[in-house]
């Protein structure tokens, strides 16, 4: 191997090992930040990045959720260290929100409220990126929508939640998790939550 490839190899794991140092000082614990260590020191990470930025954005949302921490600064990070690496051009934007010509007409209304904040919207949004309901189907793109909508205290979206780490619906199967969210939507009424919890469903 060249002096300048390993140069240029040493200087890609330097700066990521910053990024995850950054994650560390938010408060994401050592082992979730193992897990983006692995993600993004392996050796497909470029291709992957290619092949699929929803999910690497979705999984570094969930992990920041899961830790109380604001997902859109960690993903803004993530963005910061793609552009240093060169991974991404400084004009360009690692924004994952669709654009807003992907989605039918009768939906483009609610993705707006749900961009401004809408928890019910968010919810909506992210039950049609489920089901492909006027956009394409998303499994990613829709725990991301329910996350947001959970997060401020929609019932349902707490309960889907529940529901994608009990089936592995975007995210891995975690069923620790996946009973938080459902003890979280119980909590607030919610009925199948806590027929879930009950084990009466």
């Amino acid at each position: 191997m060249s002096r300048v490839r390993r140069e240029e190899l040493g200087y890609l794991e330097q700066t990521a090992e910053e990024f995850c140092e950054s994650l560390k000082e938010l408060g994401i614990p050592d082992y979730d930040v193992d897990v983006v260590r692995a993600m993004i020191g392996g050796r497909d990470f470029d291709r992957r990045l290619e092949e699929d930025p929803i999910g690497i954005s979705a999984a570094l949302s969930s992990i920041a959720r899961r830790n109380g921490v604001d997902d859109v600064q960690v993903n803004r990070m993530f963005e910061d260290f793609l552009i240093e690496t060169e991974r991404l051009d400084p004009n360009d934007s690692f924004d994952l929100y669709v654009d807003v010509t992907d989605v039918d007409d009768d939906v483009k209304d609610v993705l707006e409220r749900a961009r401004d904040g809408d928890p019910d919207a968010q919810y909506e949004m992210g039950m049609r990126y489920r089901t492909g309901d006027g956009v394409f189907e998303d499994e990613h793109e829709s725990v991301k929508w329910l996350g947001y909508a959970a997060d401020a205290g929609n019932a349902d979206a707490m309960y889907e939640m529940g529901v994608s780490f009990d089936l592995g619906i975007g995210v891995p199967i975690d069923e620790f998790i996946a009973e938080e969210w459902y003890r979280k939507a119980a909590e607030k009424g919610h009925e199948g939550a806590r027929k879930i919890l009950d084990g009466t469903e």
